[in-house]
């Protein structure tokens, strides 16, 4: 589903939708993304709008978080400023910038990239299934994946 820039998702308006390309406004409706919700530049939403699970923050793009913000994924093109919690990968591409606070297991963050964060990078501990331990700002790296053939 794409939302053209001129488009606007008012209230009572609802949209469910696999994928979202976001270039206009949602105000006041509901937008249930089950996959990936791109926002495009001219993007806007409320968090309170939206249920999603991953996000693109597409190159011109810029979203401005007033609190915590949490998802599975993020792919940061553009700019994001705010605290976000992200289960999943979060992922900071070249030209992209982040500045906040970000919680989160894994962390990529490209080189032309900007980084200005406090951060809780913790990966999880695979034997045991529980989160690795340390204070918020000290690093460490994760195991790498293990694959068998079962």
């Amino acid at each position: 589903v794409r939302i053209a820039p001129d488009g606007v998702v008012r209230e009572g308006g609802q949209i469910a939708a696999n994928c979202v390309t976001l270039e206009g406004r949602i105000e006041g409706g509901k937008v249930e993304v089950f996959g990936k919700l791109c926002l495009c530049p001219g993007g806007v939403f409320a968090l309170e709008a939206v249920t999603i699970s991953e996000l693109v923050v597409a190159n011109g793009a810029r979203l401005q978080l007033d609190k915590e913000f949490s998802l599975k994924n993020i792919e940061i093109i553009g700019e994001v400023h705010g605290r976000l919690r992200v289960t999943g990968v979060a992922v900071v591409r070249s030209g992209g910038f982040m500045s906040g606070y970000l919680v989160g297991h894994h962390l990529i963050v490209e080189e032309g990239a900007v980084l200005n964060a406090s951060l809780a990078i913790t990966p999880r501990d695979t034997n045991s299934g529980r989160q690795g331990s340390g204070p918020p700002g000290n690093f460490a790296a994760a195991e790498p994946n293990r694959r068998s053939a079962a």
